[in-house]
């Protein structure tokens, strides 16, 4: 044996001289093979290469038709995700119990296509503080032209003596904030985690505006498919 491992054909060669001596006249011979279905015709020409060629009469435009209907499919999937379907990750608790950490969420964009946001509405939104570009997900409290005020964990509308309802927040919520006077074609914003949420109480650029909202949201489809409220 020789160094550096390389393999000898000494032995082989023969063979190898009978095989290539009859390779042309097996690349004269063509056979026609059907598949169970009948349906498609293979020809199997061997070349001198020793390669197989295969030539299927309909494989080429059932190649092309599949093509064609994944790119339409794809293109759909993007036209319906950026006009149609709203859809996000969340990944805070700020909406728990209603929407939990790490579900996703779908909605429509077209909700507000005529009607305007309404109280209580849970929307995804473009943050106003402009540090993520992650979609947030918040329930509108305060609608536009609005005075909002928080007092000891309950929420009163321009000056009201009863509070809002409350039964979706988790927990007993804390605290007093205000009073917020919100801008036309803008939303005051809560969280229903009010304890462990940053929302229109917090924010520097306290209100979302109507521009920057994407849409409202109704099902949660993963972990646990379910209506939203």
């Amino acid at each position: 044996m020789g160094g550096g491992g390389a393999f000898s054909l000494r032995g082989f060669d023969a063979p190898f001289k009978f095989v290539w001596i009859c390779l042309p006249l097996i690349d004269i011979l063509a056979s026609t093979v059907r598949d169970k279905t009948g349906e498609r015709t293979y020809y199997l020409i061997f070349s001198i290469s020793g390669r197989v060629v295969m030539k299927e009469s309909k494989f080429k435009k059932e190649l092309i038709s599949w093509i064609r209907t994944i790119a339409i499919a794809v293109i759909l999937g993007v036209i319906v995700n950026s006009t149609v379907i709203a859809s996000t990750h969340v990944i805070s608790g700020s909406m728990e119990d209603t929407v939990m950490t790490n579900s996703r969420v779908m909605g429509f964009r077209l909700s507000y296509l005529i009607g305007e946001p309404g109280r209580f509405d849970i929307i995804v939104f473009n943050t106003p503080e402009n540090d993520s570009s992650i979609p947030y997900v918040k329930r509108i409290i305060g609608l536009p032209n609005e005075k909002v005020e928080i007092i000891d964990g309950k929420v009163f509308i321009d000056d009201s003596d009863v509070p809002l309802d409350d039964s979706f927040v988790k927990g007993v919520a804390q605290g007093s904030y205000g009073p917020f006077h919100v801008p036309e074609n803008s939303y005051f914003v809560l969280g229903d985690n009010r304890n462990s949420s940053v929302d229109s109480r917090h924010w520097v650029n306290k209100y979302v505006k109507r521009g920057d909202i994407i849409g409202k949201l109704y099902f949660e489809y993963f972990p646990t498919p379910r209506l939203l409220d």
